[in-house]
C-alpha cells in the first residue's frame, strides 16, 4: 500500500512500482514457492520494496498477469 500524497515524485513512483511488481510477478509465477520479493531504488536514499504471491487456484499464466 502507498499514499501518493507522501511521495515527492508521484509519476516516477508509479512507474517504478509498476516495473518492480511486473518483474516480481514474472519471478513468482516460475518459483515453486509461488512468491517473490525485491527492491529498487527510487531516488536519493529511498527504496521501494515489493512482494508478489500467487495463490494455488491460479494457473502459472494467470499468476503472471
Amino acid at each position: 500500500m502507498w499514499n501518493l500524497n507522501n511521495v515527492s515524485e508521484p509519476q516516477s513512483f508509479n512507474a517504478k512500482t509498476k516495473e518492480l511488481l511486473s518483474e516480481l510477478a514474472n519471478q513468482a509465477y516460475s518459483n515453486p514457492k509461488m512468491y517473490a520479493v525485491g527492491e529498487t531504488e527510487l531516488y536519493g536514499s529511498n527504496n521501494l520494496y515489493g512482494l508478489t504471491q500467487c495463490t494455488r487456484d491460479l494457473s502459472s499464466t494467470e499468476c503472471k498477469k
